[in-house]
């Protein structure tokens, strides 16, 4: 009941969705605020929002709900004769650098085993991995993950990506400080590359000139051919599509731009074995590249 009212962020919808009388709903409330010794929503005339303990009180409530999701789902999987399935979570950089190839791979070497692929940002990887939410994630190496275990996966250099006619375009290689008095095209706060991005203009006294923030590579790409600033991507999400859509790539010279990537997990000896399979799989396919 009070996860249907923070995903409705009303009472009367929650119990409207629940099939339950709103004075009912509010009374279980009310038993658990009492129970849990504090206040866990703050109600008002528009609805309801959860209070800081109703926030760690969701959290653990998702666990616990997604345990018992993945216990029916791997007890069913067995009863239908099948023997594994994994949640992994991924960066948008470990999805898009040959993971699908790795993927078909190992699903084919492993019929019995079902694979949950989500793309989050790093840091909601590192939580995610941390919390059980997921089995293992692939990671920005450079983004804090303490407490967990890692293995190491891909790694690639990030790219100035710019219209053919800026003066950057014809460079064999540039510095990221050259970027700087360019308007750019960044990804959203959070993600690795717009970490990275903004560390290494404060480290040059200066900040990124955002122009614009989306939440893909196909963006990226496309707000560049529009020329709507330049932009820092992945060299394997740059180069492919360099020609057909008119833009440059240049190799940025900086050390921080040798991005490397990372499966973490929490303890390899707990997680499920078609997780341990697929963790031993693809270390030694990215290596055997």
């Amino acid at each position: 009941m009070f996860i249907a009212v923070v995903e409705t962020g009303s009472l009367a919808k929650a119990a409207e969705r629940e099939n339950i009388a709103p004075s009912a709903l509010s009374r279980r409330i009310s038993d658990l605020e009492e129970l849990v010794g504090t206040s866990l929503l703050d109600r008002h005339n528009n609805g309801a929002r959860v209070t800081p303990a109703g926030e760690t009180l969701e959290r653990y409530a998702r666990s616990v709900f997604l345990t018992f999701e993945r216990m029916r789902v791997e007890l069913s999987e067995h009863g239908k004769g099948e023997r594994g399935h994994v949640r992994l979570f991924s960066n948008s950089s470990g999805i898009m650098d040959s993971l699908s190839t790795y993927l078909q791979v190992f699903l084919s070497a492993h019929p019995a085993v079902a694979i949950h692929l989500e793309e989050w940002s790093s840091p909601y990887i590192v939580r995610a991995v941390r919390e059980g939410t997921a089995d293992l994630g692939i990671i920005n190496a450079a983004v804090p993950h303490e407490g967990l275990m890692t293995f190491p996966y891909n790694s690639y250099r990030l790219v100035l990506v710019a219209p053919a006619s800026h003066p950057l375009a014809r460079r064999e290689q540039v510095d990221f400080s050259e970027t700087l008095a360019y308007d750019q095209v960044g990804f959203h706060n959070g993600s690795a590359i717009f970490s990275l991005a903004s560390r290494a203009a404060q480290a040059n006294g200066q900040q990124l000139k955002i122009r614009m923030q989306v939440t893909s590579f196909d963006a990226v790409r496309e707000m560049v051919r529009a020329n709507i600033g330049i932009a820092i991507l992945p060299e394997f999400a740059a180069a492919p599509y360099a020609q057909s859509m008119g833009y440059a790539w240049v190799p940025l010279s900086d050390s921080w731009a040798a991005i490397e990537l990372k499966i973490c997990v929490r303890d390899i000896d707990t997680i499920p074995s078609a997780a341990r399979k697929l963790v031993s799989h693809l270390t030694d396919a990215a290596h055997a590249v």
